[in-house]
């Protein structure tokens, strides 16, 4: 039978000893290597964290059929896996073992069971417990276990702790914010040593430092001043451990933006920002210095502000119709220093206005300190409401009133003459009745607000005011007359078309002829008809009456 040699999957370097029971101890624990920090006042320092490489130990141990085998990991460590066991006739030393021809196969199971995860273990070594691999042979448990160390316990100490850390501590380092309220920057050392927990033996101390670099701070806060539109103001901070600075200014929107060294402004990177002229600036326009040290903190001063100046409420009501002279404005001077006294653009010295047209209103205000601000409104008014739109000559029937014209627009009104449509004068009831040949004007009102031109429609009934003779020189007869079907023209000169009409004026058809001389007229209902006659240039040369038999 052909000895082998039994191995887990990882493998370890092992040193060979020849002695009943074999301990290759661990060595004493290690720190990592802990980076140093530099932070700035009011950061956080980042969290550390200490580790130690993981030293296995190698145990050994033997003992014969009948006994048993009781081992102990040293300092309290814990057996965490197997390299080697065999319960029959095994060879061989300490990390050089090999499986007898007898050999038991549950030989790992039973002490992988009793030894992984403790620090001692003890088994039977019979056959009992491993089954007899081969009879009449003595036997006996050779096996080599791996061991880890303890848990690694890490004690530091903090040689500095005005950075915000305690002087010390176990365990990790948790993240903690840097502190310096000095103006030089300040570092702290800090030593860690490592332990085996409830086990003799320290290791090397390892240590590393944490900067925390001073950030800028206000000595001194700007002053408000008590300053006119027309005038300059200055605002100084006193900054120290700062490097940049930046002024920036709130005008109301989301936030502050920055200055730039344009006019009004100068020193927008400066300490001092200084204003020139002020009667472009709001005084709702809110101040504020951001500076800026080595380390990259920020310290902004507190608001400052222009010192009161004069302000105002002004509202208007808009002229209601377009060319009226009916708006308003009221006008309220605030801020400032009262009593105030306004001069309008018109020399009115009122704060309010009463009866203005359409236009730009401006007013300067001046307070009792002499100050002065100006302001303006504009006064807007709806868009010209044109005429209503229709044709210019319309029929009508006997009988009938204004509502029978036919005119486009909205809200309708009628008047007898054009300067009454003007001046929105005596307005026609919509049930007067008709007149022939008579000119009535219509205006249309939108939104309140009727039209300043009107459209003039004449009512014209030809049958109330037949005149067979329009041109009468112009020779032109139709028959038969009576008529059943056919409708001739006899006429000396070309007939473009022709417009049918009842007694009462109604049209009943309109036909192009380009030349013809006659019309079917049969469809049409007996009775009495007009008929006009129109050259090829649409000019009217007849108005005649015809019978449909």
């Amino acid at each position: 039978m052909i000895n082998s040699v039994y191995m887990k999957k990882n493998t370890y370097l092992l040193v060979v000893f020849f002695t009943f029971c074999f301990i290759k101890a661990y060595t004493q624990p290690v720190v990592n290597t802990i980076s140093n920090q530099t932070v700035c006042n009011g950061s956080s320092v980042s969290a550390i964290n200490f580790s130690s490489p993981v030293n296995m130990g190698v145990l050994c141990g033997e003992a014969k059929e009948g006994s048993n085998l009781t081992l102990t990991a040293p300092f309290g460590g814990i057996f965490t896996d197997l390299y080697f066991v065999s319960y029959g006739n095994p060879t061989g030393s300490c990390t050089t073992l090999f499986r007898g021809f007898c050999h038991s196969a549950n030989s790992e199971s039973l002490v992988e069971a009793a030894a992984i995860g403790k620090n001692s273990f003890s088994l039977a070594v019979s056959n009992d417990n491993f089954g007899d691999p081969c009879t009449n042979v003595p036997k006996k448990l050779m096996v080599q276990l791996l061991y880890s160390p303890p848990p690694i316990t890490y004690n530091w100490t903090n040689n500095n702790t005005s950075i915000g850390l305690a002087a010390s501590g176990t365990g990790n380092i948790p993240s903690f914010k840097g502190i310096n309220n000095g103006n030089v920057p300040v570092t702290a050392t800090i030593t860690v040593t490592p332990t085996y927990g409830g086990a003799s033996g320290e290791g090397t101390p390892k240590t590393f430092t944490v900067t925390v670099s001073p950030s800028a701070k206000i000595v001194n806060q700007p002053i408000s001043s008590q300053v006119c539109a027309s005038e300059g103001i200055s605002f100084t901070a006193n900054v120290s451990n700062a490097t940049n600075y930046q002024w920036q200014v709130y005008m109301g929107g989301a936030s502050y933006i920055n200055i730039s060294n344009a006019a009004p402004y100068s020193g927008a990177n400066t300490p001092t920002l200084t204003i020139s002229d002020t009667s472009t600036l709001s005084t709702d326009y809110i101040y504020r210095l951001v500076a800026s040290g080595n380390c990259g903190s920020q310290v902004i001063t507190n608001l400052v502000s222009f010192a009161r100046r004069i302000s105002f409420i002004m509202s208007h009501r808009n002229v209601t119709c377009n060319g009226e002279s009916d708006s308003a404005i009221n006008l309220t001077p605030m801020g400032g220093t009262a009593p105030y006294t306004t001069v309008w653009n018109d020399g009115i010295t009122t704060e309010d206005r009463m009866n203005l047209g359409a236009g730009t209103y401006e007013v300067k205000i001046t307070d009792a300190n002499g100050c002065a601000r100006f302001a303006s409104t504009t006064i807007t008014q709806p868009n010209v409401v044109n005429s209503p739109t229709g044709v210019l000559e319309q029929s009508f029937n006997a009988g009938d009133n204004l509502g029978a014209l036919a005119v486009n627009g909205q809200n309708i009104k009628w008047y007898a003459t054009a300067q009454d449509a003007a001046n929105y004068a005596n307005p026609l009831p919509s049930n007067t009745l008709i007149i022939n040949s008579t000119t009535y004007y219509a205006t249309q009102s939108i939104g309140g607000c009727e039209s300043r031109t009107s459209l003039a429609i004449k009512a014209y009934n030809p049958l109330l005011s037949v005149d067979d003779n329009i041109k009468s020189d112009i020779a032109l007869t139709l028959y038969p007359n009576p008529v059943k079907d056919v409708l001739h023209f006899n006429a000396e000169t070309e007939i473009s078309k022709i417009a049918v009409f009842e007694i009462n004026g109604r049209k009943v058809f309109e036909k192009i002829l380009n030349g013809g001389h006659e019309i079917n007229v049969q469809s049409l209902v007996k009775g009495v008809y007009l008929i006009k006659v129109f050259t090829e240039n649409e000019e009217e040369i007849k108005k005649l009456k015809f019978v449909k038999d």
